[in-house]
């Protein structure tokens, strides 16, 4: 009885709470998600009936059908969602490194995700390996969070800059840009440098909105990224309303910046 109780209401079992310091890092489990939460905010979301999240970490997912075979450089694992995700739908299509400067945040994605992650994972600062990498790639992911907030050297020009060069002709630099109160007030400074260098789209994710995707383009216009997208990512019921949200992508900023 107890047991069925449980699936109806569908209740979490805290499952582990790790201490990094003076942070708080919980695994809870429900009969339907795995939830990973750092000091009580949601890092990342495994849904176990979709790959899908329903949530802003699924609209990464469309970029990758941009280029048949893409290079994707993801900055920040948190429980790997997004990775997880990636891999699920392209599978060995997608070529990916991942940078994480917490090797905690390691352990805690080998703890929620249903498989090994087949990517390439360094530990460090997503930034310094902007600089200094040789490589290049054509999506670069910015997913990085220090509790609520986007740490400082991802937004300054520097870094936009040096994302610029690392990408392909035709890359695309993707961030997920979390709307409280420290992200709007620095929300158009911020649209202003990308815009030194790239064609800024902004993406909503909820209605209101609660995170937005910042799609920063080197080339691409916003027809023929919808065009693509349209063309070789799949539908499904679970990501119709993303693709709905894509399909309101609007232009932000001035023009940018050529090579």
């Amino acid at each position: 009885m107890v047991n069925i109780l449980n699936k109806l209401l569908d209740l979490d079992r805290e499952t582990a709470v790790i201490e990094d310091g003076n942070d708080i890092l919980t695994i809870s489990e429900s009969n339907t998600e795995k939830v990973f939460k750092f000091n009580d905010i949601v890092y990342s979301r495994i849904n176990k009936d979709s790959v899908y999240t329903g949530q802003y970490w699924d609209y990464f997912m469309p970029i990758a059908s941009l280029y048949s075979k893409p290079r994707i450089l993801m900055i920040g694992l948190g429980g790997g969602t997004v990775a997880f995700q990636l891999d699920a739908i392209f599978g060995d299509k997608i070529r990916m490194d991942i940078v994480e400067i917490n090797e905690k945040m390691v352990s805690i994605a080998e703890r929620i995700l249903p498989k090994k992650l087949r990517s390439n994972l360094f530990i460090g600062d997503g930034a310094s390996f902007v600089s200094m990498t040789e490589k290049r790639y054509d999506i670069i992911l910015l997913d990085a969070y220090d509790s609520m907030r986007i740490p400082q050297q991802f937004l300054g020009e520097d870094f936009i800059k040096d994302s610029f060069h690392k990408l392909s002709k035709n890359g695309i630099f993707a961030v997920n840009y979390a709307l409280n109160f420290n992200g709007m007030e620095n929300l158009n400074k911020y649209i202003r440098r990308l815009s030194k260098f790239f064609k800024v789209y902004r993406i909503d994710t909820s209605s209101p909105p609660g995170n937005i995707i910042l799609l920063n383009s080197k080339l691409m216009e916003r027809k023929d990224i919808l065009l693509r997208i349209k063309k070789h990512f799949p539908q499904t019921k679970d990501n119709v309303r993303m693709l709905e949200y894509y399909s309101k992508m609007a232009r932000c900023g001035k023009i940018p910046y050529v090579e």
